[in-house]
C-alpha cells in the first residue's frame, strides 16, 4: 500500500468531514433531548412509549387520529377503525407475557407491536403474542418491527408462525422514518411537535446508520469512485475488522481477569477462546457468545453475553448443565433489577447504567470508536461494567 496516497485520501476525507462539520454547528442538529439522556436504545422507555403516544388518538399531541391513521398505511389491507381507540403499553397477557404496543378498538380490532431495537428473542414470545390475539380478538395485525426489518428467530415463533400470513415485518430504517417523515409534514405549523418529531428522526438514522446528513455521504461517494481511492478502502475495512476481532477478544480477556474472585463456569469444561469466538461473532455471524459467573450460594448464573451490545443475562445452574431459568425465577430477577435501577429488557436480560452501555461491536457510533482503539478508554469502560456486576452479585449472594 502506497501511504503517500493513503495519507492524500485520508486528507481529502478529512477535509470533506471538517466542511459539513461547520454546517452541522449551524444546523444544531447534534443537540438531541433522547441522546442527551442516553434513551436513544432504549425500547421501553423511548421507542414503545414515543411510538404508542403518536398511535394514541387521545395522546398529549392532541391530533386525534392524524398519526394513527398514516401509520394505517403500512398495513395493507387491514381496515382498522380509528374511532375509540385505546393504547397501551407493556400490556400484561395470560401467558406471563408483557406486549410492547397493544392498540384495540371497540370494534374488536387489535394491532400487536412486538418492538425489538437490541433485545434478543424469547422462546416462544411471537408464538404467545398470536395466541394471545387469537383468543382475544377476531380481527388483528401481529407487528414484528426491528431496525431493519429482520424476521423473528424460530425460538420466537415456535416454529409455527409463517412470515405475512401470521405476523408482518416492518422496520424502523424505512416504515418508522418514513412514518415520522409524514408525521411532521402534519404538524408543519406546530414547531414544538414537529421538532421533537424531527429530533426522534435523527435518532431512528443514527440507530440505522443513515446519514442525516445526504450531501456529505454522497461527496464521500464521487471520492469512492476514483479507482485509487476504492483500493485503498479495501484494505482499511479489512484492517478495520481485524481491529474489532482483536479488541472484542481482548475485552472478553480482561472481563474474565477482573472476575477471578468468582468461578467462571464453562460450558464444555474448557476455557473459552475468545479470539476464535471474536472472530466467528464477525465473520461466520455468530449471535451469541459470553462469560458465566457462577453465583455463590445459588444455582443462578450470570452472563455477560454480547449480541450486538453486551448484556447482563441470568441462567440456572442443573446439574452440570446451563438452562434458561423460568417465568418465576425471571420475575425474581427482574424485581431486583428495578430496585437497583437497571433497565430491564424482557424478563431478565438488562444492561447497567453506564456511559456507551449501547456499544454496538458490529456498527459502532463514531464517538464509540475510541473503546476499540484506545486500551485506556477501553479499561474505563469495562471498569465501569465490572463494578456494576459485582453489585448485581451481592444483591443475590
Amino acid at each position: 500500500m502506497d501511504n503517500n496516497s493513503l495519507e492524500s485520501i485520508l486528507l481529502q476525507i478529512k477535509g470533506v468531514k471538517k466542511k459539513y462539520e461547520e454546517i452541522e454547528k449551524i444546523k444544531c442538529e447534534k443537540f438531541n433531548i433522547f441522546s442527551i439522556l442516553n434513551l436513544e436504545s432504549d425500547e421501553v422507555r423511548l421507542h414503545s412509549k414515543f411510538i404508542s403516544e403518536l398511535l394514541n388518538t387521545q395522546g398529549s399531541h392532541l391530533q386525534g387520529d392524524a398519526f394513527l391513521k398514516l401509520f394505517l398505511k403500512f398495513l395493507p389491507n387491514y381496515h382498522f377503525n380509528c374511532e375509540n381507540v385505546k393504547v397501551e403499553t407493556e400490556k400484561a397477557t395470560q401467558y406471563n407475557r408483557r406486549i410492547d404496543i397493544h392498540i384495540k378498538n371497540n370494534k374488536n380490532q387489535l394491532i400487536i407491536i412486538e418492538n425489538k431495537i437490541y433485545a434478543p428473542d424469547l422462546e416462544n414470545q411471537l408464538y404467545n403474542y398470536h395466541n394471545y390475539a387469537e383468543e382475544n380478538c377476531e380481527n388483528f395485525r401481529l407487528i414484528y418491527l426491528t431496525l431493519k426489518g429482520t424476521e423473528p428467530n424460530i425460538i420466537s415463533t415456535g416454529n409455527k408462525l409463517k412470515k405475512d400470513e401470521h405476523y408482518i415485518c416492518l422496520s424502523y430504517k424505512d416504515v418508522i422514518t418514513q412514518w415520522i417523515s409524514d408525521c411532521q409534514k402534519e404538524v408543519f405549523d406546530l414547531p414544538i411537535i414537529r421538532e421533537t418529531l424531527k429530533q426522534y428522526l435523527l435518532v431512528i438514522n443514527s440507530l440505522t446508520n443513515q446519514s442525516s446528513n445526504k450531501k456529505y455521504i454522497m461527496e464521500l461517494v464521487e471520492l469512492l469512485k476514483t479507482k485509487d481511492f476504492y483500493l485503498q478502502v479495501g484494505h482499511i475495512n479489512q484492517a478495520m475488522k481485524e481491529l474489532k476481532i482483536l479488541s472484542l477478544a481482548e475485552l472478553f480477556e480482561e472481563f474474565e481477569e477482573q472476575l477471578t474472585e468468582f468461578k467462571i463456569k464453562y460450558r464444555d469444561e474448557e476455557p473459552n477462546d475468545y479470539h476464535k469466538l471474536s472472530r466467528e461473532y464477525y465473520e461466520n455471524n455468530l449471535k451469541i457468545f459470553g462469560i458465566h459467573i457462577e453465583i455463590p450460594n445459588s444455582d443462578y448464573i450470570l452472563k455477560v453475553e454480547i449480541n450486538n451490545t453486551i448484556y447482563l443475562t441470568f441462567k440456572k445452574l442443573q446439574g452440570e448443565q446451563i438452562v434458561d431459568i423460568d417465568e418465576i425465577d425471571a420475575g425474581e430477577i427482574k424485581l431486583k433489577n428495578i430496585q437497583l435501577g437497571y433497565e430491564t429488557l424482557g424478563g431478565y436480560w438488562f444492561r447497567p447504567n453506564i456511559a456507551n452501555n449501547d456499544l454496538r461491536f458490529k456498527d459502532p457510533k463514531d464517538h464509540q470508536l475510541k473503546i476499540f482503539i484506545d486500551m485506556d478508554e477501553r479499561s474505563r469502560w469495562i471498569n465501569d461494567y465490572i463494578e456494576d456486576i459485582k453489585l448485581i452479585l451481592a444483591k443475590f449472594i
